[in-house]
């Protein structure tokens, strides 16, 4: 599960406030009741108590495949005022706070992969 909150499973992304599911990834809470080897086979395969938007698995792949670094999804780095004498200060996103997955759990999904 570690893995899972390193990728953000589960979480909102906010690219797009209030028009976004966080989805549903298992953490501790709900495989402290009742959870058996059957739902963690569920898990595996992407069935059972998972469920994620296209972007958040974009999310989840673009990190595979940039060496583990997770990233903050972005249209654009910021929103600035069409009226350059308006004094309104640009709107600038925060970066996601990094989160990266070791190199010793990619060797070990590139091996189970083969």
């Amino acid at each position: 599960m570690r893995i899972a909150r390193r990728l953000h499973l589960g979480e909102r992304t906010d690219l797009m406030p209030r028009q976004e599911s966080g989805g549903n990834f298992p953490y501790d809470a709900t495989m402290r009741r009742g959870w058996v080897d059957a739902d963690t086979a569920h898990i595996c395969i992407g069935q059972g108590e998972v469920s994620m938007t296209p972007l958040q698995i974009a999310i989840l792949t673009a990190a595979i495949a940039n060496g583990g670094k997770v990233l903050w999804p972005r249209l654009v780095e910021r929103i600035e005022s069409a009226d350059p004498t308006s004094g309104d200060p640009p709107i600038i996103y925060p970066p996601r706070p990094p989160r990266t997955i070791s190199p010793s759990t990619r060797a070990a999904s590139n091996s189970r992969a083969r």
